[in-house]
């Protein structure tokens, strides 16, 4: 593959930071990964996210033969499937990734919490999850769990961070937060245009 000039396969190093936070998130990602056709690619210059952090793209292998083609003067602003990005030797699943990964059956059941139709609102507000919110959260739950959180059609709406486990969560209040959101699906409609 010819790289282009700002969008490239990723390196070894790089590989090793993805896989290395995907085990935090789940322990079956990295080999569930590997069994699917698709290549990890990064985009240098994200002028479009006004980010300073390289994306991570997932990109299916059909996909690449035509990427082989594209005149590498040519600057590519996303190809596949954005994936997440890297910052600080950490790498980032974005709400992307994690629908796919959740389309994959990649996560385990301790890694979803289910909201009511009012706490889908206001998630899609960008608010954190509290308890009066929760329908369904697993009973291994941990402080500082990556989770996926889903609305009453089973739809992943955002993902969030715990801030309490299992045993402290029985004892909350119903107003108190029990996940941080990370990000949502009604972050494309706040966002500045």
């Amino acid at each position: 593959m010819n790289d282009l000039k700002n969008f490239r396969i990723i390196n070894n190093k790089e590989n090793r930071i993805i896989e290395d936070s995907l085990i935090k998130y789940s322990f079956k990602l990295p080999s569930a990964l590997k069994e699917l056709e698709f290549q990890f690619f990064i985009l240098l210059d994200d002028l479009s996210l006004n980010s300073k952090f390289p994306s991570i793209y997932l990109v299916p292998t059909t996909l690449i033969n035509t990427l082989n083609i594209i005149d590498p003067d040519i600057k590519t602003i996303s190809s596949g499937i954005y994936f997440g990005f890297i910052k600080k030797n950490n790498f980032y699943l974005s709400l992307e990734g994690a629908e796919f990964l959740h389309t994959k059956n990649c996560f385990s059941k301790c890694h979803y919490v289910e909201v009511n139709k009012q706490g889908e609102k206001s998630i899609l507000y960008g608010n954190n999850i509290k308890k009066e919110l929760i329908i369904e959260i697993s009973n291994k739950l941990n402080k500082k769990d990556f989770l996926l959180v889903l609305n009453q059609s089973k739809e992943l709406i955002a993902i969030a961070l715990s801030q309490v486990n299992y045993k402290t969560f029985q004892n909350l209040n119903p107003k108190d937060v029990i996940a941080l959101n990370l990000v949502d699906k009604g972050y494309y409609l706040r966002k500045k245009q």
